[in-house]
């Protein structure tokens, strides 16, 4: 029997999900990530989103959840978007299609007016070529030079700040500090030792709920950049003139 012709594929909008599909979802992040992803996490990221309701895709087979895909709904720059994210199936039933099967199902519910990104890791990127969409950017790792690369950084709007960033919630929260740079402060990230990734300029309201850096050494995301894995841009239909922010990324909170 192939497993492909019995996989059954369920999609809903966050604000219609049942709580057998909430577990199911939770439980395969957890299963796959090895991760302590909890329902408070699951309700900040999807119930309490400030944007709207996203779309989560599930699939089975034999009445067990064995893949689970978010649509998270995150707009850019005012415009409705949504960012595929959450992305697992369990090990025994990969290279069957699912990946592809859930994203098409998300991508039928009435959003082709909606931008799509996402930041693909390296288990991911092929599934995203296979699919025809644009890697449109590549960064790697730079050391942050104050002069070049400060007008670069994006500014993190106050109610995306306090709608992901907070310790009950974030995952990441205890790598998260503040710089403060020629005037300004910045989010920064913690990657080891004293390395710190800029993340985005915030008010000094917010910086100050965080600690400080000290003797920090900072790294920026950029198309110069020469060292690390760095990130990439994977966009379904988004104009090139159009800025997709870093800090949008998920896997940063």
């Amino acid at each position: 029997m192939k497993y492909s012709d019995e996989i059954k594929i369920l999609h809903y909008w966050s604000d219609q999900l049942p709580e057998t599909a909430i577990n199911d979802f939770i439980y395969i992040q957890r299963r796959v990530f090895q991760s302590n992803f909890n329902i408070k996490r699951f309700k900040k990221k999807y119930f309490e989103n400030i944007y709207g309701p996203s779309i989560i895709v599930l699939a089975y087979y034999e009445d067990r959840c064995i893949g689970a895909r978010a649509f998270w709904r995150n707009d850019i720059h005012g415009n409705k978007a949504y960012q595929p994210c959450d992305t697992a199936v369990l090990e025994e039933y990969r290279g069957k299609g699912i990946f592809g099967k859930m994203t098409k199902v998300a991508l039928n519910q009435n959003i082709k007016d909606s931008y799509i990104y996402n930041f693909p890791n390296d288990n991911s990127l092929g599934g995203y070529r296979k699919l025809s969409w644009e890697i449109s950017l590549h960064m790697k790792y730079k050391f942050f030079n104050s002069k070049v690369d400060i007008n670069n950084i994006d500014r993190i709007d106050s109610s995306y700040l306090k709608w992901l960033i907070s310790r009950t919630y974030n995952p990441n929260y205890n790598s998260l500090y503040y710089s403060y740079i020629k005037g300004s402060y910045f989010l920064v990230k913690k990657r080891k030792f004293n390395l710190y990734l800029i993340i985005g300029e915030v008010d000094r309201e917010y910086a100050l709920n965080l600690p400080k850096t000290r003797f920090p050494i900072h790294l920026v995301y950029s198309t110069k950049g020469y060292f690390g894995r760095g990130v990439v841009f994977a966009t379904k239909n988004i104009p090139e003139n159009i800025k997709i922010p870093l800090y949008k990324m998920d896997t940063l909170f």
